[in-house]
């Protein structure tokens, strides 16, 4: 049987920004415990008293709950943060030609200078990033694909990692929770080995850049 300490660890454990506040001790268990109540219960399948709650809230492990040694190390690493502007991103359903337009048009951007261009295909659809200038481009090659979504203005912020973050979990939450806290939206995270670049609105990307430095300094 489930007792009330497990069903309260689920439910904080379910709520990553929840488990955070706790562990910094910035919430009020009292209130807390009152919030999560009806979870707690129906969980049990009985009434459960608000005291019962708070004590287990108490009692909650923090050890290892964000910001560890190693992740923190990882941070303090970071050197390396870059800002590209001025881009426009491409959705396309996935279909059997659109690779081969997709090397039509890396040919076409190898006789470019300082452009910028990712592509990322998941399993329906596949991302292209790159600068404002190409989208007539970018829409004269694929005109015979189905486009799924275009979204103009952005910028992305790149972050240059560390090679241990391959092994360390939790930096890339680490990174993107200090967005998510301030409210900054992005519309697309793309990652390699050691890079992790955001790809947002450039109504946000100085607000983002400022919060990510002031994670790294």
């Amino acid at each position: 049987m489930i007792t009330i300490s497990a069903a309260v660890t689920d439910i904080v454990r379910s709520s990553p920004f929840l488990e955070e506040a706790l562990a910094r001790g910035i919430i009020n268990l009292s209130s807390l415990g009152r919030e999560i109540q009806p979870q707690v219960e129906a969980r049990l399948q009985k009434e459960v008293r608000i005291g019962a709650i708070v004590m287990a809230l108490k009692r909650h492990p923090t050890s290892g709950v964000l910001g560890s040694s190693r992740i923190q190390n990882i941070v303090n690493q970071i050197s390396d943060i870059s800002i590209k502007s001025d881009l426009i991103e491409f959705a396309f359903a996935n279909s059997r030609t659109l690779v081969g337009n997709w090397h039509q048009l890396l040919s076409q951007y190898a006789q470019e200078d300082k452009s910028y261009l990712v592509m990322c295909q998941g399993l329906h659809e596949t991302t292209l990033i790159t600068n404002a200038r190409f989208k007539q481009l970018v829409k004269k090659i694929f005109s015979e694909e189905k486009l799924v979504a275009e979204y103009a203005n952005l910028s992305a912020i790149t972050i240059l990692l560390p090679a241990e973050n391959v092994t360390t979990p939790g930096v890339y939450y680490t990174i993107l929770k200090v967005l998510a806290w301030e409210g900054i939206n992005f519309s697309e995270v793309v990652s390699t080995c050691n890079e992790i670049t955001i790809v947002l609105a450039d109504d946000f990307v100085a607000r983002a850049f400022m919060v990510l430095k002031n994670l790294v300094d």
